[in-house]
């Protein structure tokens, strides 16, 4: 009798210690997991929810653009949202000049939070734990090989500005063209992205990779696979409490597919990577100076200098870079110009004007007016995300109004100024000549270009952490896009749906993998010479 009650005393303990345990579970996922820092506004929250951050988070995940616009209007300054990464505290545009060049604030540290680098299929976002050697690689070695600056790494720079690169960009496009959209004169349907995404992959592996590495199907597939599908795994993981997120990782076959593609990158670059310390060796025992680096393995090599740099990992990451902001620049324009048919004819003229019998080069492509102009106003309508600047603050910030940034707040700042009418003129209308006219405007020529960053254009950052491929990214997509605009013509299907050519998640924004347009060979006017 006394054993029988000792068991059901023990099952009754049991169920107490299971219960207390999923309590204890439900507590940290519901509240704990996402604190919400004391003193300043939530947007998104419901007053009467038990759990007011869990119901903030849910807000956003449903309606993130929402949640910021409706932050903007009713808080007057600084406020916070609770993301999927965790709380956020949202500054107004109006604050970039506090933050930007603050060194409290951490852009590595804030990027390996929102992207869990911490987990093996996101290692390559955790280069920018190394960011000081990437950084290097885009700023004194890639901008340099474009003509940028008169210092040589790697590339001839000729007295005219011409470089290798925009060359081998030039002798790319031209046979990756031929490949992907092909010579028929009749209209076809194609998946935009898709193709565009496969063009760019060619030209960045071109530049960062060189030839055979540009036409092998394996690495192509690598670097565009993971360009879409860890974004794809990082937003599946956002969407879960931190709490969960390990056992989601484990379970979920897409982060399983992400791990198998970074085993796989390694397996292919590794080699490369070898081989370019064996000939620096042999060259050095011999008593030669060690051969130039014409890619970005071996720049990665030279510029981490002894530090423990995974260049496999370096070199994934910068191909996602590449890849994920040209394709969308690249794909949006074509886009906005299937929706502004008009302006096919004025580009194409500017093109033939300024190129005519010369080859593409860093000083002709700097002369596409125009071009510039149009890219600048597609970037302005097609943020990537409402929200920019992210930082980590390692210490308290005090903000110019006098609010504060508590040591160890995630921070970021928005992008509602590239709809300010008082900037922007009838914002929400397409104005291909509105950066061209802006240029005019007596000591506005260099502020409105489009590699040009300020605050009232984040399109590519702003700060000593702006974008510094962005010139890269700038001459990639004019290159591809004077041949594309010569070569082909472009519509919409008659029954596309023209406002479906964009898809949300959070307060990011992107081109529909989907969405479809037409296009057919036809005969361009100038040859373009190599």
């Amino acid at each position: 009798m006394d054993s029988m009650v000792d068991a059901v005393k023990a099952a009754n303990l049991h169920e107490i210690l299971g219960v207390f345990m999923i309590g204890c579970i439900l507590y940290w996922v519901l509240f704990y997991g996402d604190r919400l820092h004391s003193g300043i506004p939530t947007a998104g929250v419901d007053p009467t929810a038990w759990f007011k951050a869990a119901s903030a988070r849910t807000a956003f995940m449903l309606d993130g653009k929402g949640v910021i616009q409706k932050g903007l209007e009713d808080y007057p300054s600084v406020f916070q949202v609770v993301t999927g990464t965790g709380t956020k505290i949202v500054l107004p545009n109006r604050f970039v000049e506090d933050i930007k060049n603050n060194p409290q604030l951490s852009l590595v540290d804030a990027i390996h939070k929102e992207f869990f680098a911490s987990y093996y299929a996101f290692r390559p976002y955790a280069a920018s734990k190394t960011a000081f050697v990437m950084t290097e690689v885009v700023r004194t070695k890639l901008s340099n090989s474009l003509g940028i600056t008169v210092l040589m790494a790697g590339r001839r720079i000729f007295a005219d500005g011409v470089s290798e690169m925009i060359g081998d960009l030039a002798d790319e496009t031209n046979c990756a063209l031929e490949d992907i959209f092909g010579s028929s004169t009749e209209w076809q349907t194609r998946n935009l992205k898709a193709e565009v995404l496969h063009l760019i992959a060619r030209l960045s592996s071109r530049v960062f990779l060189g030839q055979d590495m540009a036409r092998s199907e394996q690495w192509l597939d690598i670097s565009k696979s993971y360009t879409i599908d860890s974004f794809i795994a990082i937003r599946m993981m956002r969407q879960w409490p931190a709490a969960l997120r390990s056992l989601v990782y484990w379970l979920s076959p897409k982060c399983k597919r992400v791990r198998e593609q970074v085993s796989t990158s390694g397996q292919l670059i590794w080699p490369l990577v070898e081989g370019h310390r064996q000939r620096k060796r042999k060259a050095l025992e011999a008593g030669l100076p060690a051969p130039d680096g014409q890619d970005t393995i071996s720049w990665m090599d030279e510029l981490a200098d002894g530090v423990d740099c995974d260049v496999p990992c370096g070199q994934l990451i910068l191909s996602v870079v590449a890849l994920h902001t040209t394709t969308e620049l690249l794909t949006q324009a074509l886009f906005d110009l299937c929706h502004h048919p008009e302006l096919t004819q004025p580009l194409r003229e500017e093109v033939i004007s300024v190129v005519g019998d010369k080859p593409l080069t860093k000083a002709v492509l700097f002369k596409l007016r125009l071009m510039d102009s149009f890219l600048k106003e597609s970037q302005r309508l097609h943020i990537g995300d409402i929200t920019t600047m992210q930082r980590f603050a390692h210490a308290k910030v005090v903000l110019s109004d006098g609010s504060t940034i508590p040591r160890g707040a995630k921070v970021v700042t928005t992008m509602e100024m590239m709809m300010d009418p008082t900037i922007y003129p009838n914002p929400e209308i397409f104005d291909a000549y509105r950066f061209l006219k802006m240029r005019e405007s007596a000591g506005q020529e260099n502020r409105w270009q489009f590699v040009s960053t300020c605050s009232e254009h984040m399109g590519f950052g702003n700060g000593q952490h702006a974008c510094p491929g962005r010139f890269f990214a700038a001459n990639e997509t004019k290159v591809a896009l004077c041949h594309l605009l010569l070569k082909y013509d472009w519509k919409f299907p008659d029954n596309a749906q023209k406002d479906g050519t964009d898809v949300t998640f959070g307060t990011e924004f992107e081109s529909s993998l989907e969405a479809k347009v037409l296009l057919r060979r036809r005969k361009e006017e100038i040859t373009f010479k190599l």
